[in-house]
């Protein structure tokens, strides 16, 4: 062949094709931000120097970004405090949570990798402490997404009784 012509064809989503007669260009394809797998169609026009022409075609799915979120049961609190996190993540496309992997980081130490889990923050008797908590998320199909909240945890008030003013 001596040119070629790339497209890309989908119903709502362009994509982007830069020197589209070049033997191998390159194709940008958006972010999926819909709820479902975008399906596009590349297609191949290659004609040779005697006005022969041949044609293909192939597709490309692109899945959707997850939905990574999270509650917890207290943001605030006096130490020690028990925190519980649930998550609340969507991977889209029709699919169910397990067949996400996800990894829960507090202050960046990667915790157990269990969809929800219960934490204990420690404080110190001085001043009040926050952690940073993350969860990632990543589908069977290697999309990737994260949240994340501050738990605080303020010090514990110290009793003290001065029996001798008396």
């Amino acid at each position: 062949a001596t040119s070629y012509n790339w497209t890309v064809v989908s119903s709502n989503f362009p994509a982007t094709v830069v020197n589209p007669t070049d033997f191998a260009p390159v194709i940008t394809f958006p972010e999926n931000t819909s709820s479902t797998a975008i399906i596009y169609t590349i297609e191949l026009l290659s004609t040779s120097v005697d006005s022969c022409t041949d044609y293909t075609s192939n597709t490309v799915t692109i899945y959707p970004t997850p939905l990574v979120s999270f509650n917890a049961s207290n943001t605030i609190g006096c130490g020690p405090l028990t925190v519980t996190f649930t998550n609340t993540s969507d991977p889209y496309n029709g699919e169910d949570t397990t067949s996400m992997t996800f990894s829960w980081y507090i202050d960046g130490v990667l915790q157990t990798g269990t969809t929800n889990f219960t934490y204990i923050f420690s404080n110190i008797p001085e001043d009040t402490i926050c952690y940073t908590i993350v969860l990632v998320g990543e589908t069977q199909h290697g999309c990737i997404s994260s949240d994340t909240t501050i738990i605080c945890v303020y010090p514990d008030p110290i009793a003290q009784l001065n029996l001798n003013s008396i």
